[in-house]
């Protein structure tokens, strides 16, 4: 791997075992000491043993006391802004602890969910060795390749879905066409049945009006011959 991670990469990793992005951000800029915006992964490693590990000094230090702020005391110099700081920074590492070691690991990432549990561990009960870094690395580094394979099929199947939408869409608008063609067609035929129904009508009422009227002529010249 490349040795480093940024934090959209982190995001991503965390994202996909169910962490908040407020949590990831946390973590990250808790981790990157210089603000580089990257750490190492030995950086990532020493933050799992620093948190995982209650005997560890630090990891006593990254929460400090609600009583502290409470009565006015000035522990180690800390200051509101900085003690709220530190909460957050501590219960993303908690949220992160308790996302990582449930059984939605082996389904989020099923070839190393057990291999990060197991390191997980391993950074908890040991001293961590230089080769756990290397173990990290490795571990963080196909993680991350099984997500963009996961995100990678996930587009596939949008793009699938998008066509077939697609497809769907204008064969509907082609049978919306037709429906009006054909009920245009039917209205027209409507139309020219009844004109053609109305000077039917027309022509008869004429024929009557002609014979009654030649009807009348005859009388009237039958009384004029009287």
């Amino acid at each position: 791997g490349k040795g480093f991670i940024i934090l959209g990469e982190l995001q991503e990793l965390c994202l996909s075992l169910g962490i908040a992005k407020d949590d990831s951000d946390a973590i990250f800029h808790d981790l990157d000491h210089d603000a580089d915006g990257k750490i190492s992964f030995e950086d990532f490693a020493m933050g799992f043993r620093e948190f995982f590990n209650p005997k560890t000094d630090i990891h006593s230090k990254r929460r400090f006391s609600l009583k502290a702020i409470q009565t006015g005391s000035d522990d180690e110099g800390m200051e509101v802004n900085e003690f709220k700081r530190r909460e957050s920074v501590y219960q993303a590492w908690s949220n992160l602890k308790t996302n990582i070691t449930d059984g939605s690991l082996a389904t989020l990432a099923p070839k190393n969910g057990h291999k990060i549990r197991a390191l997980l561990e391993e950074l908890e009960d040991t001293s961590a060795p230089p080769e756990v870094a290397s173990k990290v690395s490795h571990v963080l580094t196909t993680l991350l390749g099984e997500i963009n394979q996961l995100q990678q099929h996930h587009h596939s199947l949008e793009e699938m879905y998008k066509k077939e939408r697609e497809y769907h869409t204008v064969a509907l608008k082609s049978l919306e066409a037709e429906l009006e063609e054909q009920v245009a067609r039917v209205e027209q035929k409507a139309r020219q049945q009844a004109r053609q129904e109305s000077e039917e009508e027309k022509r008869k009422l004429q024929d009557q009006m002609d014979t009654e009227l030649a009807q009348l002529q005859a009388h009237l010249k039958i009384f004029q011959k009287v």
